[in-house]
């Protein structure tokens, strides 16, 4: 029986393994046999092209990443693979998908990662981390779901705790389920240190689970990043015409509140009540 399996023995379906191609490379992934994402993986990872296009474009091979919400780790094996001189720090709070992630890295002979099983939230401590699928992970005890879903206890970093010893960090790969002010905010530090590039899913479906006001987080990243969009050719440009309003209009009307955006950094980030409260002072 293969690490996954026994690490899932007893609470329903096991593993399955299936080879799949990422940036032009194959890959063999560990998966639960009754995860969507897992059964449509393929389609999962074509679907996010933009982010390929970006690290192919624009990453140094040498580049020090955070995976910030790694799940079984597409992307973790992706930005390794592109980065073969530098070294990938992947990050994931649920132990099956912590399972899946370690086995999927030993699997595919990668040595330049690290797996850290936390959340990453405003600030360190522990929280009830609560989980239905792929989808439905939710480091938030304000998720109107917690009562319903399955929950665990797991411990939370900030960004600016775990990297106060780098002495470099070029880019942040985000998507935790609308709790990304959250991790924004408990990484001022090290984003105002080190100017990384930010590749983050902005979903307004989540963020308003979670009680975040998405017009409000639109406009503070507008006023505190330069806010880009990748075309196929690996060309950035601004994201909506640089108008967040407009942003949020079409990603909840056109792309079903979620689009795949990119943060440069210009201005110190806010903390998080200027980020889901109240417009920054800055804001044009």
């Amino acid at each position: 029986m293969s690490d996954v399996a026994s690490s899932i023995a007893g609470e329903g379906p096991k593993d399955t393994s299936k080879t799949v191609r990422i940036a032009g490379d194959e890959f063999q992934m560990d998966g639960s046999e009754d995860d969507v994402y897992f059964g449509n993986l393929q389609a999962f990872i074509e679907g996010s092209w933009k982010l390929e296009r970006y690290i192919k474009s624009h990453l140094q091979k040498d580049a020090v990443c955070l995976d910030i919400g790694a799940n079984i780790g597409t992307t973790t094996l992706m930005l390794a693979k592109h980065c073969p001189d530098g070294h990938v720090y992947a990050f994931d709070a649920d132990p099956k998908n912590i399972a899946y992630l370690r086995t999927n890295i030993a699997r595919n002979g990668l040595t330049n990662c690290t797996v850290v099983e936390m959340a990453i939230g405003d600030k360190p401590g522990t929280l009830q981390f609560h989980a239905k699928g792929a989808h439905g992970q939710m480091m938030s005890e304000a998720h109107p779901y917690r009562d319903a879903w399955p929950s665990i206890s797991v411990e939370v970093a900030t960004i600016d705790d775990f990297a106060r010893d780098f002495r470099r960090l070029d880019f942040i790969k985000m998507d935790i389920e609308g709790a990304e002010p959250l991790a924004l905010a408990g990484a001022r530090e090290t984003i105002a240190k080190f100017t990384p590039t930010i590749f983050m899913e902005f979903n307004s479906w989540c963020l308003s689970l979670l009680r975040f006001e998405p017009m409000t987080f639109s406009r503070s990243l507008w006023s505190t990043f330069d806010v880009l969009s990748v075309d196929e050719t690996g060309q950035l440009s601004p994201t909506a015409d640089g108008d967040p309003i407009r942003f949020v209009h079409d990603n909840m009307a056109l792309n079903g509140c979620v689009d795949d955006i990119i943060l440069k950094p210009r201005f110190p980030v806010p903390p998080i009540e200027a980020m889901t409260q109240s417009v920054p002072l800055h804001l044009k």
